[in-house]
């Protein structure tokens, strides 16, 4: 395995939301992250929520390799 081969975005991701925190829904966002062979820089990936509301979310993730690597998540979200 090459050095930069365990190093990948993951593959896709499920997007979970709840009001409370205890309950979430059984229907998640799911999202396909199409893959860049070429570049080993990082990058931002964008998943777009479809205005849910939630107070709560839970974000599964998938391998695609070896890792996970994330240096940081953020959220914009405006009043319901």
């Amino acid at each position: 395995m090459q050095r930069q081969d365990w190093r990948h975005v993951f593959s896709r991701a499920k997007v979970f939301f709840s009001v409370g925190g205890r309950y979430f829904s059984s229907v998640p966002v799911k999202y396909q992250y199409m893959p860049d062979e070429v570049s080993e820089y990082a990058r931002n990936v964008t998943i777009n929520l479809h205005h849910r509301v939630a107070k709560y979310v839970k974000i599964q993730l998938f391998f695609q390799a070896r890792w996970i690597l994330l240096s940081e998540l953020f959220f914009i979200s405006g009043k319901c």
